[in-house]
């Protein structure tokens, strides 16, 4: 027994020792399998934090630097106001934004934007993991959700500083970018930048353009339906526009009511009343060129805003501009100009145009481009049409002859019709205008003779009535042809306007501005746009200048303008076969240049400048006077006109005889274009 014993015993422990073996060899191959996985996740790990380490860097570069709220600068609409403040415009190119500070958000519009977009915003720094598996759950196992994985954070990285292209790349950027703005930034800013940058739909971005787009409200004035809605848009501002899909704008912000009410922002009540209301929305109100109040004065200032700042500036800078426009003179103006253009359409009249300015300051008043601003007809004639200014004209002759020749109003010039040699063989022989006697300077311009005006012009050169022009503020390309002494190269009515204020404030250029103030949208001033003031003429020039244009009112073709509550000066201007007709004049405190004519150049029947504009102009300068008060006032200026000695021994050009010469054009032609010697009068 004990034989056998043993021999079962040596049998079993060679079956011991196997056992043990394959047990030792499963346990060294288990502990490899794991040694592999360990490393294999050792290399995930590494590569995705080298990844995620690899955009976390390629985004350095574009966040933007301290923690400052002013490094972030979107692009923000412009609004211009009249000088009373009433706003007359809104300017921007794509992005309708009005920047507001969040301290004026109201509470009530912070939470409705967190609750349905980011319920966790205050806690996380940056991303929101809970959320990100919730969404991630939701994709696998319902295939969609109603709120993405996006914080508010991430929304703004993406907003701002990343393309729309969904991409996993993106993604990891975005989360990246959202830590880093999170790291320079308060929750504070960061919920300001993003409630001044997100897309509201029908190109409003911003909550604050949003509120006045779809409410016409400030945001303090909303209720919390309107609220509701306008937080449910940036999740999908045009799937859930209140215009184009109001039943899925509805529902989204029924949504953001039920998750302000369970984040306990409002009560149940609140949120089941606030359901049971419409939508609300206000009509889509027009845009651009068809919202501005005064078209045509602001079309111009936002001109004149644009070559002062430049177009981003202008049109994304976020700008408050503080306009010269009295919208009372503008809108009395503008329908002066129609009244009277419907009044003259038998004489074949159909359009009109006139600026009103300052005459010590430049500030433009009132601008009428055209008889009416239409969405067909947005042409400015009053400062983009340049017509043939006629004898209107001819105070810069007579400036430039006083200056060069030193003549005075008293000074005599011959009236006698006469042929000009203007070189190569040519004769120019003007319509003489007048009786044919002689002439005083003064007498001369109050009858607008226009064979003084030649002599004059010829005697000191017509570049020199060009130099003496844009000197006082024609901006035109006036070209130097003999026929400039009779108007024949075009001119704006507001250069018109600006150069005749020389002769009523004493010989200075003031510059036209349609500009008062500029701030910034926080009110910090960036131009108090002083007056710019140039003296381009000599006091005594400009002195007698002015006397001699009130003589071309009290007795001469401006008649017609007699009986303002103010001394009067002006000049009539008719261009050949009534195609243009003028009346640019002034008061001490006032300056007003009207023109009527038509876009194609054709004739008007019996038309000149002293009995269509100039009818036209009084009524705009007595209205004028009575809506800002500038009544009376003295001119400047020395108080008597003194007697000149000719600054250099001069001879004026007396032509020949018209009757021993033949009358033929010059180079330039004749008939009525541009440059050509044409028959301009009164």
């Amino acid at each position: 027994m004990a034989h056998t014993a043993t021999r079962r015993a040596a049998r079993r422990e060679p079956d011991s020792k196997a056992g043990d073996h394959i047990a030792w060899r499963g346990l060294t191959v288990a502990v490899r399998v794991l040694i592999a996985i360990e490393v294999i996740l050792l290399i995930v790990g590494v590569g995705t934090i080298a990844a995620a380490y690899g955009a976390y860097r390629s985004i350095l570069p574009i966040v933007p630097r301290g923690a400052d709220i002013g490094d972030y600068q979107p692009r923000a609409t412009t609004i211009l106001y009249a000088a009373n403040g009433e706003e007359i415009a809104r300017v921007f190119d794509e992005e309708d934004r009005i920047l507001v500070d969040l301290m004026d958000v109201p509470e009530v519009v912070r939470n409705a934007t967190i609750a349905i977009e980011d319920k966790r915003f205050h806690s996380h720094r940056g991303f929101d993991p809970i959320r990100l598996v919730k969404v991630t759950h939701l994709e696998m196992t319902q295939g969609g959700q109603e709120q993405g994985g996006s914080t508010i954070t991430m929304q703004l990285a993406r907003e701002i500083y990343l393309s729309k292209r969904k991409s996993f790349g993106r993604k990891i950027q975005e989360l990246a970018l959202a830590i880093e703005i999170e790291r320079r930034f308060s929750k504070d800013q960061i919920l300001e930048m993003y409630l001044n940058q997100v897309c509201y739909g029908d190109r409003t971005y911003g909550i604050r353009a949003a509120a006045e787009r779809f409410y016409h409200k400030d945001l303090k004035d909303l209720d919390l339906h309107e609220v509701a809605l306008l937080a449910a848009l940036p999740n999908n501002p045009e799937g859930r526009s209140p215009y184009n899909h109001p039943q899925a704008a509805k529902e989204r912000r029924d949504l953001v009511l039920r998750e302000m009410s369970s984040e306990g922002y409002v009560t149940r009540d609140e949120a089941n009343r606030a359901m049971e209301m419409p939508l609300g929305v206000k009509e889509r109100a027009p845009r651009g060129l068809l919202s501005y109040r005064a078209p045509y004065f602001t079309q111009h200032a936002i001109l004149e805003l644009v070559e002062k700042y430049g177009h981003d500036r202008a049109y994304g800078g976020g700008l408050r501009v503080t306009t010269t426009l009295d919208l009372d003179v503008q809108a009395k103006a503008q329908e002066i100009v129609r009244n009277g253009v419907e009044r003259a359409s038998g004489q074949r009249v159909r359009q009109g145009a006139a600026v009103v300015m300052e005459p010590n300051t430049g500030r433009v008043l009132a601008i009428v481009g055209g008889k009416e601003w239409s969405e067909q007809d947005q042409y400015n004639r009053a400062t983009l049409a340049e017509r043939q200014p006629g004898s209107s004209m001819k105070p810069y002759v007579w400036a430039a002859a006083m200056e060069i020749l030193g003549l005075g109003p008293s000074s005599g010039i011959s009236g006698a019709p006469a042929s000009f040699n203007v070189g190569g063989g040519l004769y120019w022989s003007p319509n003489p205008g007048g009786s044919g006697g002689m002439y005083t300077l003064a007498s001369a311009l109050a009858a607008s003779v226009n064979i003084v005006s030649a002599r004059l012009a010829l005697s000191v050169g017509p570049e020199a009535v060009v130099r003496t022009a844009k000197r006082l503020g024609i901006r035109s390309d006036i070209r130097p042809f003999p026929s400039i002494a009779l108007g024949s190269e075009g001119v704006t009515v507001l250069d018109q306007a600006t150069a005749y204020s020389c002769f009523a404030n004493g010989g200075y250029r003031a510059a036209a501005t349609c500009l008062a103030k500029v701030t910034d949208h926080n009110g910090i001033v960036i131009d108090d746009c002083h007056p710019k003031l140039e003296s381009v003429l000599d006091q005594r020039i400009a002195y007698d200048m002015n006397q001699m244009m009130q003589g071309v009112v009290r007795g001469g073709t401006g008649r017609s303008a007699q009986g303002l509550p103010a001394p009067t000066g002006g000049k009539t201007g008719t261009t050949d076969r009534s195609c243009d007709a003028w009346f640019v004049g002034f008061t001490p405190k006032l300056t007003c240049a009207v023109w009527v004519g038509n876009d194609e150049n054709d004739p008007m029947y019996g038309v000149y400048g002293g009995n269509v504009p100039c009818p036209i102009w009084k009524q705009i300068m007595t209205m004028a006077i009575e809506v800002t008060g500038k009544s009376g006032g003295e001119f400047p200026g020395p108080g008597r006109s003194l007697p000149r000695k000719p600054s250099r021994s001069v001879a004026l050009v007396q032509g020949t005889p018209a009757a021993e010469k033949p009358s033929e054009s010059p180079a330039g032609g004749g008939g009525g274009g541009r440059g050509a010697p044409q028959n301009l009068f009164y």
